[in-house]
């Protein structure tokens, strides 16, 4: 038998094997991630080896904060409320945010059931303002002490977890078990999601955890979905000066946390636009307020018309898309359309068919007279003076709430006192 002839060495140096990258780490094989969390673990608390490539960059880096701060992953981590002075100062800072809350941690809660899963609502210092315990008993101690107004989470006091991430890079985080830096912490399982305001500033985070189960669906998924839902409205709750542009692909997602939301002063400028708003129109990413004219192609007339109507209408944005969008007026400004009016915008007539059935006059709410319904200006004062109190006369604080300027707050001071009639502020 003849053995098989032997390749003749080439000389092209494209034949030659390219050798190993240097930067890329020799890792084993691992089967299962948590393997790879406890290799990290061990690389890193036991050889001193900065694990590249087995946990992510912002979960090493708060190992490396940690570590820094004279803390070891044996450590008991500090688990203590803060000083009531300091709690107070946080629930009055963010009642905003909590009323915001409300609604989708109620809806959160009764997703979840009975599934052991703990909420947390913690302000931008990592201080916990609203909390849900879980379900069940002694098991779950950690998530019990941890879910309670007034607890820090912050990465200073619970090392690594997903809120203080969260915070800290202003994104979605994920922590499982041994990612966190104390081992008596890493029996959680958590997700958290940034909270903005309408200025894009951190207002929070919500956080969802579960300790010593596994999970048996995304939590990521479901935090994304609710904090949404606390921006939008907390944008709407912040922005009741401002007419609001919410704009869309899809006609059936108005009025869902993933509608953009671009809020307009008095001028017709624009005053804010949330992450949604911004990526469907990219000239809302510019520096200073621009006229919403030339920006989205609404004149002011426009915008009053359309909000009045309070139905879908196609926006033709200049040089992008051709959106869905509607108007919200501001407060004081809205008022009820007739039903015949409606159908008409819709294309049909209001005997047609299509438009659902009849609206009976006696089920129409009674107009108030216009002497009873205080003017626009005065209800814009009583807004003002209320929201001046609950920062206890803070002018700065007080127009960060509301979106609006401070000469806009000192301009309506001067006209109160000299004389304009004021709604009483209660």
């Amino acid at each position: 038998m003849v053995p098989p002839a032997m390749p003749m060495p080439s000389n092209d140096p494209r034949d030659t094997p390219a050798p190993p990258a240097p930067w890329l780490p020799q890792l084993p094989f691992i089967a299962t991630p948590q393997a790879r969390i406890a290799r990290a673990r061990e690389r890193f608390f036991g050889e001193g080896v900065r694990p590249t490539g087995l946990v992510s960059e912002a979960v090493l880096q708060s190992w490396m904060r940690c570590a820094a701060r004279g803390h070891s992953h044996a450590d008991a981590p500090e688990i203590a409320r803060v000083s009531a002075l300091r709690l107070d100062s946080a629930l009055r800072r963010t009642r905003a945010l909590r009323e915001a809350a409300r609604v989708e941690l109620e809806r959160l809660a009764a997703t979840l059931g009975p599934t052991a899963a703990s909420l947390l609502l913690a302000d931008a210092q990592g201080i916990v303002v609203q909390a849900s315990a879980p379900f069940a008993g002694p098991r779950e101690a950690l998530g019990r002490r941890v879910a309670c107004p007034g607890m820090d989470v912050s990465e200073a006091a619970l090392g690594t977890n997903a809120p203080a991430l969260a915070l800290r890079t202003g994104h979605l985080c994920r922590i499982d078990g041994g990612e966190h830096f104390f081992d008596q912490v890493a029996v959680m399982r958590c997700a958290a999601a940034p909270i903005r305001d309408l200025h894009g500033r951190l207002a929070g985070v919500l956080n969802l955890a579960l300790e010593q189960r596994d999970l048996g669906f995304d939590p990521a998924l479901l935090v994304t979905l609710h904090a949404a839902g606390i921006e939008r409205r907390l944008a709407l709750a912040q922005s009741a000066l401002h007419t609001v542009l919410e704009m869309h692909v899809l006609p059936e997602t108005l009025g869902t946390p993933s509608a953009g939301l671009v809020g307009l002063d008095d001028d017709g400028g624009v005053a804010w636009a949330n992450t949604a708003a911004r990526r469907l129109v990219s000239a809302l990413d510019g520096a200073g307020a621009q006229p919403a004219e030339a920006v989205l192609g609404l004149k002011p007339g426009e915008l009053r018309r359309l909000g009045e109507r309070d139905v879908p209408f196609p926006l033709p944005v200049p040089h992008g898309l051709c959106l869905w969008a509607r108007v919200r007026l501001p407060a004081g400004q809205r008022r009820l359309v007739p039903v015949a009016t409606l159908a008409e915008t819709t294309g049909g007539g209001a005997a047609d068919a299509t438009a659902g059935p009849a609206v009976e006059p006696a089920s129409a709410p009674a107009p108030v007279p216009q002497a009873e319904a205080p003017s626009l200006a005065a209800q814009e004062r009583a807004l003002i003076r209320r929201t001046l109190q609950e920062c206890r006369g803070n002018v700065s604080a007080a127009a960060r709430r509301l979106g609006i300027s401070r000469g806009r707050i000192y301009r309506q001071l001067a006209e109160s006192e000299a004389g304009a009639p004021v709604a009483p502020a209660g």
